[in-house]
């Protein structure tokens, strides 16, 4: 694992531990034997202790997620294989919005780990409120999900009939399983953090590039059909974009607005690899952390820096940059009405895009 992270370029401390079986390897996971996580901003790689496979994921700028396995036996030549239809049957969803992405859930486990369906379970990411989220560490309220699971005679309990302080404010995970077959001896909350915004995110980027395609190619269907003229935008076309343009441009101004955490308590030598990770590793730009008033320093995401956001169409692009410079404007704010791109006379405008991504850099 030391080998295949540093060729992939991603810090070990980053590492999330997972005790719930959701990974196609679930007979291995159990709270003795949690799943690691460990990413960086366009790369995943899950490891569970005795598994066949190592599980990674990368972040493809057009197709979206896309999976590899890696055998754990020994070989001269190590081979990553192409996983489709295997993984995508989670990764392909409604909980990803029907794209190959990403997916952050927490669930209501037994004492084996397996999810309680019957209790609910909730996509996370990080505008979720404190009482939907999974954790292991100091959390700033104690009424966060935390390492706790349903114990018998519960074996179809209730959300309400979890007993939430049993693994509240965990700081040491020494006495829950052996933490030395992990690279790291914790699931730090910085990372954790980290993770639901960029996994959110990514998948609301990878929806807009999809529902742009869509909608370009069902409207040239229709222009044919019509016999109207290559590149005429129909309100119905406009429309589609900018909203799932909007969803992009909310996460990405949503991301540092996490007040709540102001008592956050993530380990130091996490932050540390997270920020040497976005100076010398990172292909997007560095995130900078503020840890104090919110998660990150800067009001708009780091990702807006990244290949899959450089991969999505002009005209979805344009609309997002377009409503950046509003917000910074103050014209208007994250979540009001779209404007499809164009100005009051109906012509397509396109801002400069370096000039939007100053977004990034504001800390107004």
């Amino acid at each position: 694992m030391p080998a295949l992270l540093e060729a992939l370029e991603i810090e070990p401390d980053t590492q999330a531990l997972v005790f719930s079986k959701t990974s196609f390897q679930q007979r291995l996971i159990s709270p003795a034997t949690p799943r690691a996580i460990y990413f960086r901003d366009d790369a995943y790689v899950g490891w569970v202790r005795g598994g066949d496979v190592v599980e990674i994921s990368t972040v493809d700028p057009q197709l979206g997620a896309v999976f590899y396995t890696l055998d754990q036996k020994r070989a001269d030549s190590p081979r990553l294989e192409r996983r489709t239809h295997e993984c995508l049957q989670c990764h392909a969803s409604t909980l990803t919005r029907g794209v190959p992405g990403h997916l952050v859930r927490s669930v209501f486990p037994d004492p084996s780990g397996h999810p309680i369906l019957s209790a609910g379970s909730f996509v996370t990411t990080h505008e979720s409120p404190l009482a939907e989220r999974w954790e292991d560490g100091t959390s700033p309220a104690r009424t966060a999900r935390s390492a706790i699971w349903a114990t018998p005679p519960c074996p179809r309990c209730q959300a309400e009939q979890f007993d939430r302080e049993a693994g509240a404010n965990v700081t040491d995970l020494t006495g829950r399983f052996d933490t030395a077959r992990y690279l790291a001896a914790e699931s730090d909350l910085v990372a954790l953090m980290v993770l639901e915004h960029q996994t959110h995110l990514h998948n609301l980027i990878t929806n807009a590039n999809y529902q742009t395609r869509l909608a370009l190619n069902d409207e040239r269907i229709m222009n044919e059909m019509l016999g109207r003229t290559d590149g005429t935008h129909s309100p119905t076309t406009l429309r589609r974009i900018s909203t799932a343009g909007d969803l992009v441009v909310a996460a990405c101004c949503s991301a540092a607005k996490q007040s709540w955490w102001l008592r956050c308590a993530g380990r130091v030598a996490s932050r540390r690899a997270l920020r040497r990770a976005d100076h010398a590793t990172s292909t997007a730009g560095p995130c900078g952390f503020d840890l104090e008033q919110r998660l990150f320093k800067y009001p708009c995401s780091y990702l807006i820096y990244s290949e899959a956001f450089d991969g999505l169409p002009d005209l979805v692009k344009q609309f997002v940059f377009k409503r950046l410079d509003e917000i910074l404007a103050g014209s208007v704010n994250a979540r009001s009405t779209p404007s499809h791109g164009r100005d009051a006379a109906g012509n397509s405008r396109n801002p400069p895009g370096d000039q939007a991504r100053l977004a990034h850099r504001s800390d107004a």
